[in-house]
């Protein structure tokens, strides 16, 4: 399976990008071919309000582009979800973003959580119904750590990307954490049994190496019912 290319990718500050895109425009213009249709398309689409349709291409480009995504495509990505509403999706990319473009080790074995630590004998993990499932893609995503919690009303939050290689496979990991399907009965049971439990503390890791379109929707992982 073939890996991203990562010659365009300048490494600067996600917060320097957001004060100044002329100066990332002026740093990488010596290579890079320049945006996609997609991302014309959804910065086109986001200007006109149409937030939905724009965030769909945007995490297309984000699966499908042939280069890491670079800090206009996730800035673009972020701005779309908040416009959505999607704060907890936006801070969590966000922060990864800048550790990333900072040249912060985003990918350190040292810092991810086991998968017994992230697997179903977790507290409170019998809550999760299933797990989203990234965007079909040709390019590897690698193995990524992410913590999150659910609180009393079930509503995913917290959510922080402990390890991942780049923000492409940062965002399958925030996207597959932030779609996770929650046991209600469950959540009712725990409510009446231990209303001050919450928020309850979670982690998701997933090594989606090689890619396998035939994978339940959630990957491998999946609450007991």
């Amino acid at each position: 399976m073939p890996e991203r290319s990562t010659a365009h990718r300048a490494r600067i500050p996600l917060r320097v990008v957001l004060v100044s895109t002329a100066a990332l425009a002026t740093a990488a213009c010596a290579t890079n071919p320049g945006p996609s249709w997609r991302v014309r398309r959804a910065e086109q689409l986001h200007q006109e309000g149409r937030h939905e349709d724009a965030v769909r291409l945007t995490e297309q480009e984000i699966a499908w582009g042939a280069m890491v995504p670079g800090p206009e495509l996730v800035e673009l990505h972020i701005g779309i979800l908040r416009a959505l509403g999607r704060q907890t999706e936006a801070d969590a990319y966000y922060r990864f973003a800048d550790r990333y473009f900072t040249d912060e080790e985003t990918d350190d074995a040292d810092r991810a959580l086991s998968l017994r630590d992230c697997g179903k004998r977790q507290p409170g993990y019998d809550l999760i119904r299933s797990f989203g499932r990234p965007e079909k893609r040709d390019y590897e995503i690698g193995r990524v750590v992410v913590t999150f919690a659910v609180d009393d009303r079930g509503a995913i939050r917290d959510i922080e990307v402990l390890s991942a290689r780049d923000p492409a496979s940062a965002w399958a990991g925030i996207d597959a954490v932030a779609s996770a399907k929650i046991r209600e009965n469950r959540l009712a049971e725990r409510r009446s049994s231990d209303p001050r439990g919450f928020p309850i503390a979670l982690c998701f890791t997933q090594n989606y190496d090689p890619y396998q379109p035939d994978l339940d929707s959630d990957g491998t992982i999946r609450g007991s019912d």
